[in-house]
């Protein structure tokens, strides 16, 4: 007989929180080593140009985008790992994704720019690192819930009392 192999009991907590800073960690690192700094430029043209015409926006400060990018990965890496199977995490996956591409034009509107390059960044990677934990754990969102058998009670009703009528 075949030895079977279980998966072993995974969390989500401290392991949402590890995935979070990895994506956070390398996204913030590629921006502060000058790795994203054409795509940001050309992405900053974009919105100048016709038809946006986003004339002298305010920008997010960096150090505002990396708290958003963590929050955001974190976020994401805590739905993923608790999101009970895999078209449940990649809809996390997706979703997040379009959240985030939809900030830029609801922020836009206020004149403001953001570029999401570096929370994309995390995000992706974030949302990578907590499906491959999820598909090799055994997550608790994942357990066989047991049948609870029905229990069977007499009840009996009270009659609701009434004033009695003075006379």
């Amino acid at each position: 007989m075949a030895p079977q192999t279980t998966k072993p009991v995974g969390t989500v907590g401290v392991p949402a929180l590890l995935c979070a800073l990895t994506g956070s960690v390398l996204a913030v690192s590629m921006e502060w080593m000058g790795f994203l700094n054409e795509v940001t430029a050309s992405l900053a043209f974009f919105w100048e140009k016709e038809p946006f015409f986003l004339v002298d926006p305010e920008l997010v400060s960096r150090e505002w985008n990396w708290l958003v990018t963590f929050l955001a990965s974190w976020l994401v890496a805590y739905f993923t790992l608790a999101s009970a199977q895999l078209w449940r995490r990649l809809l996390v996956g997706i979703m997040a994704g379009l959240v985030l591409v939809g900030f830029m034009p609801s922020l836009a509107l206020w004149g403001i720019l953001w570029l999401p390059i570096v929370s994309a960044i995390a995000v992706l990677w974030t949302w990578a690192c907590a499906i491959l934990y999820g598909s090799q754990h055994a997550m608790p969102c994942e357990a066989v819930a047991t049948e609870v058998e029905p229990v069977e009670m007499k009840v009996e009703t009270i009659p609701f009392p009434t004033k009695k009528k003075a006379k």
